[in-house]
């Protein structure tokens, strides 16, 4: 089990319901914010963003490939919430007839299905913008969340709009929006403190640097974050995220 597997894990079955999100993450794929609003704003991905792409495709090919029905699950794990499957239908049919794609084909899958999702954001984005000043309000932010899957807790949502309402007006802009999109999808729901502390934990439990923790590890690292867990609960954590088994 790797690094944002097990926060995925907590998030979904420690807090007994306490989140409502639901994230998942790819083994040792890492979900990605934009390395700065140029990226942002030209579409184009960055290096960080081709290298998880490309480390997703190794994951999940076959004999060079990936199926089509992984698509979805591709995207889970690159941080997208909630996969649309007409979106997915859509991107694939506009790269190939066949039911797989090549490396370079899935990178152009994610690009596209990226774009795709930008294309959303905007548009939804302008339907708050009753007055078309290109700015919603803060107290509008939780209604058009909502509608993108994520409702994170109150301290959370507070803490990353103060990160990105650069002027502290109280008013987003569509690029901020996207920012604070990406930034709940890295962290999973969680203030950054919190993913911190997870991160911590894996960290520490990580002993040899391997990037991966066993499932004996695993009850350590929960039990140090002050959740008792049994041996069957672990199991079936690791049932839910052990993409590849191993």
């Amino acid at each position: 089990v790797q690094e944002d597997a097990l926060s995925e894990n907590l998030s979904r079955q420690i807090s007994n319901g306490s989140r409502r999100e639901s994230f998942s993450a790819l083994p040792g794929v890492q979900p990605v914010v934009p390395t700065s609003s140029a990226a942002v704003s030209t579409g184009e991905p960055s290096r960080t963003e081709l290298v998880a792409w490309g480390e997703a495709f190794r994951r999940l090919q076959d004999d060079g490939e990936v199926h089509r029905e992984c698509m979805a699950r591709a995207l889970e794990g690159l941080g997208f919430v909630r996969p649309d499957e007409a979106w997915i239908s859509e991107v694939f049919a506009s790269i190939t007839t066949f039911n797989t794609l090549g490396k370079d084909d899935f990178v152009q899958f994610v690009r596209g299905y990226t774009q795709r999702q930008k294309q959303f954001y905007n548009s939804e984005f302008r339907l708050c913008d009753a007055d078309g000043s290109g700015l919603v309000e803060r107290s509008e932010l939780s209604q058009l969340l909502r509608k993108f899957g994520h409702e994170p807790m109150r301290h959370v949502l507070d803490e990353v709009i103060s990160e990105f309402d650069k002027d502290g007006g109280g008013t987003l802009c569509v690029d901020e929006f996207e920012e604070i999109m990406d930034v709940l999808r890295r962290r999973e729901g969680f203030s950054l403190k919190e993913y911190g502390g997870f991160m911590e934990a894996f960290r520490r439990y990580d002993r040899d640097k391997s990037g991966e923790v066993d499932a004996t590890e695993l009850i350590g690292i929960v039990g140090w974050l002050g959740f008792p867990a049994s041996t069957p609960t672990i199991d079936r954590l690791l049932k839910d995220v052990d993409v590849d088994g191993t």
